[in-house]
């Protein structure tokens, strides 16, 4: 780790920052001050930068690569949350940090973590946000209060994920009709998942929500084979 100043590199990464989608709206004043406290970190692909349960909160700014989000549960199978590649911004800043893997507010009360849902609130950006539920819509965030509340609380448009297997047109449209009761606007749903075309049609039909699309599995997995997939099975349009 090597601070930016004094990074041999550090006029081609100055150049390298300034295309980044956050960094970009700021005045170089403003930019001059932040790389004034910037790290380099050069890793390797499939290295770790910060692990599951460590508490610490850092920012990065992806200039070359890909970096990827993945989380373990109890089994030790590992799911990838997210992406962020070149030009994007990830933070391992989190309200509260959990460390049992069962229900937020399970988890919460096992860890010794007091969720104050009134402090809950989306973080003021400058570009796009995307908040991730976890679990579903009715699972409990405290004991009185479960994700829909927290939905509803924020009045956001929100993006049911589907995946297409046995079971998803239970599940989606339960999970529509509480979204619903609750006044929260439903954007669209997106399938994930092999094709299964009845589903993905009868869902919508009988909801009225619309359908944005369907993300096949990948494999490989990388920010150009997400892109790829996004592009043949999605209207962008949708999302705006």
């Amino acid at each position: 780790m090597t601070l930016l100043v004094n990074h041999p590199e550090r006029k081609i990464i100055h150049l390298q920052l300034r295309q980044n989608e956050v960094l970009q709206a700021m005045t170089d004043a403003e930019r001059d001050e932040l790389e004034q406290r910037l790290d380099i970190v050069d890793v390797a692909k499939g290295d770790y930068l910060v692990h599951q349960g460590v508490h610490e909160m850092e920012q990065y700014f992806v200039i070359e690569g890909i970096l990827k989000r993945v989380v373990s549960n109890a089994d030790a199978k590992e799911m990838i949350l997210r992406f962020t590649d070149e030009r994007g911004i990830e933070t391992s800043y989190a309200a509260w940090r959990l460390n049992t893997p069962a229900s937020p507010h399970l988890s919460a009360e096992l860890d010794g973590v007091t969720i104050d849902i009134e402090t809950l609130t989306p973080p003021d950006v400058a570009g796009p946000l995307v908040i991730e539920g976890a679990g579903g819509a009715l699972v409990p965030v405290t004991r009185d209060t479960l994700f829909a509340d927290v939905f509803a609380r924020w009045a956001l448009p929100v993006i049911v994920c589907a995946r297409t297997g046995l079971g998803t047109i239970n599940h989606s449209l339960l999970t529509i009709e509480a979204l619903r009761s609750r006044g929260v606007p439903i954007h669209g749903i997106a399938f994930i998942g092999a094709p299964m075309p009845d589903s993905e049609a009868i869902i919508p039909a009988l909801s009225g929500v619309r359908r944005l699309g369907r993300l096949p599995r990948i494999d490989p997995l990388t920010s150009e084979t997400l892109a790829a997939a996004f592009a043949a099975n999605f209207d962008m349009g949708g999302f705006r």
